[in-house]
């Protein structure tokens, strides 16, 4: 398994990625990978039927500074951490 070797975690560059969706047993998954880990992601990405979003904006890099970081094994797969669903009620 290749791990991740970032000098910050908690630094994201504008070039970085984000995978991101609901897994197979319905629970939300997250992880951002470095712009040098960015294609075999996004490789992965698509064999797992997940979503890919391009960290290009300020705004972006705040948000995925707050994700944990996925781990890519040899084979080409991903392993993203589940993150927690945010639930928002509303008064009816």
């Amino acid at each position: 398994m290749a791990k991740p070797n970032l000098t910050n975690p908690n630094k994201l560059s504008a070039s970085a990625i984000i995978v991101y969706g609901i897994d197979a047993t319905g629970k939300p998954k997250a992880g951002r990978f470095p712009e040098r880990q960015a294609a075999a992601a996004k490789k992965a990405a698509r064999s797992l039927k997940l979503a890919v979003c391009n960290v290009d904006r300020p705004a972006l890099v705040e948000i995925g500074a707050k994700i944990p970081v996925g781990r890519l094994h040899d084979q080409g797969r991903a392993l993203l951490p589940y993150i927690k669903r945010k639930r928002s009620f509303s008064p009816i």
